[in-house]
C-alpha cells in the first residue's frame, strides 16, 4: 500500500517530521501531524450529482480544512484546480484529519479515521465514500490508526492493518483484506514488528508489504519474506506500476540523519541501489506512468545523479512529490517554499502539468486521482 503516511504539514515544521520519523520508529512525525476522528459515520446522505456531470478530465481528490473540527472532500481538475467541487463535508475531533486513498477506477474513496479511544492510543474504522453521491459507509472498525488503506486491483476491497496493546506490549499485526460489503479475511500475521504496511500487488497479484523491525525494514510477498532492503527505517514506499520495483526513502543514521532514495528490484534480489548521491536527501516517492524511474523529492540545489526529481520543475523552493495522474499528465505535490528540508517555509498543495503549476485553495491532504 502505498503506505504513505501522508500528514497534513503544517508552517516550518517539516525539520520535525524529518527526525520524528526515525526517532520515533511510527514511521510518521508527532508535532505536526494532524489526523481525523470521526465525530459519527453517516452511512448515507443526499445524492450529489456535481462530479457525476463533470467534464472529462483529470481530477485531484483532497481535502480540505473546514475548522479545527470538520474537512470538505473536494475534488479538482487538473487543468483548472482553483474550480473545486465539494463531495460530502467530514466532521472529526479537533485537530485530526483522515488519511485515505482512492480506488482503482476514481470512484470511491476510503478513509482510515480514528473514532475512538484517546489521543495516546486511537482506534480507527474504514470508511468508504462514494465520489459521486458522496454518500458514506462505515466497513470495518477497530483497525490502526495512522495508515493509509490499500485497494485491491479489482476494487473490491481494501486491505488495512490491525493490532492491539496489552500491558504495554504491542500485538502480532494482521493484514486484512475488508470487502466493499463488509466482510472481512486475515490475510497474514506478522509478530515482533514496529510497523508493517501493505504496498501493493506484485503482477502476479501476491500482497506486498513491509515489516520494520529490531533487523531494519524487509519486504514481503504473501506473507513470506523476499529481502532485507534496509538496516534502517523506511518510509515512501511505492510499487512500479508493474509491481517489480520498490522505491522508498531510507532515514539512514550512519552518519547523522539523512534521507537516501533507495530502489530494489523484487524479482531480481539484491541489495537496494542509491538513486541519488550519497550526499542528497529525499523525500516522497512517484512513480509516472511509463517511465522507468521514480519521481523522488529532492532539496533546492541538488543536482541529481540518477532518477527524476520533483524540485526541478519549480524555479524557488521544493516539492515532495504525492502522485500522478493514471495519463501521467499531472503530478500533486507538497510544495515547500524554502531553502532546505531544515528550513522548510510554508507549504501548499500544488498540481503539476506541462502548461505549469496551481495551488489547490486551501487544500491540505491529497488522496488520488479521478479520471473522467
Amino acid at each position: 500500500m502505498a503506505i504513505t503516511f501522508r500528514p497534513v504539514p503544517r508552517r516550518g515544521h517539516l525539520q520535525h517530521l524529518l527526525i520524528g520519523f526515525s526517532v520515533a520508529l511510527a514511521v510518521v512525525a508527532v508535532s505536526p501531524i494532524v489526523f481525523a476522528i470521526f465525530g459519527g459515520v453517516r452511512t448515507s446522505v443526499a445524492p450529489r450529482s456535481a462530479f457525476a456531470t463533470a467534464p472529462a478530465g483529470n481530477y485531484a481528490v483532497a481535502a480540505r480544512p473546514d475548522g479545527d473540527s470538520a474537512d470538505v472532500i473536494v475534488v479538482s481538475r487538473a487543468d483548472a484546480p482553483s474550480s473545486t467541487l465539494e463531495i460530502t463535508r467530514v466532521q472529526h475531533l479537533p485537530g485530526y484529519s483522515p488519511s485515505g486513498v482512492v480506488s482503482p477506477d476514481g470512484t470511491r474513496l476510503a478513509l482510515v479515521v480514528a473514532d475512538g479511544g484517546t489521543p495516546v492510543l486511537p482506534r480507527a474504522s474504514v470508511v468508504l465514500v462514494d465520489l459521486t453521491t458522496g454518500a458514506m459507509t462505515r466497513i470495518a472498525g477497530d483497525v490502526q490508526p495512522l495508515q493509509t488503506p490499500l485497494w485491491t486491483p479489482d476494487g473490491g476491497a481494501v486491505v488495512v492493518t490491525r493490532s492491539s496493546v496489552a500491558s504495554g506490549q504491542r500485538a502480532p499485526i494482521q493484514f486484512v483484506r475488508v470487502d466493499a460489503a463488509g466482510g472481512e479475511q486475515v490475510l497474514q500475521t506478522v509478530a515482533s514488528a514496529s510497523w508493517a504496511d501493505a504496498v501493493g500487488f506484485d503482477g502476479q497479484g501476491r500482497l506486498v508489504t513491509v515489516v520494520i523491525d529490531g533487523r531494519g525494514s524487509s519486504v514481503q510477498r504473501d506473507g513470506e519474506e523476499v529481502m532485507t532492503i534496509s538496516a534502517h527505517i523506511t518510509r515512501d514506499w511505492r510499487l512500479s506500476p508493474d509491481g517489480t520495483q520498490l522505491a522508498f526513502i531510507e532515514s539512514n543514521t550512519d552518519e547523522g540523519l539523512r534521507y537516501l532514495a533507495r530502489s530494489v528490484n523484487l524479482d531480481g534480489g539484491g541489495v537496494a541501489a542509491q538513486q541519488l548521491t550519497a550526499d542528497e536527501s529525499a523525500l516522497g516517492v512517484a512513480w509516472r506512468p511509463g517511465k522507468a524511474a521514480p519521481t523522488y523529492g529532492t532539496e533546492p540545489g541538488k543536482t541529481a545523479s540518477g532518477g527524476v526529481q520533483a524540485q526541478a520543475l519549480t524555479a524557488a523552493g521544493f516539492d515532495i512529490p504525492l502522485g500522478y495522474s493514471q495519463d501521467g499528465s499531472a503530478l500533486a505535490v507538497n510544495h515547500w517554499s524554502g531553502a532546505s528540508f531544515a528550513q522548510a517555509g510554508e507549504v501548499s498543495l500544488q498540481l503539476v502539468t506541462d502548461s505549469g503549476r496551481a495551488e489547490l485553495p486551501g487544500a491540505a491532504r491529497f488522496y488520488g486521482w479521478s479520471a473522467r
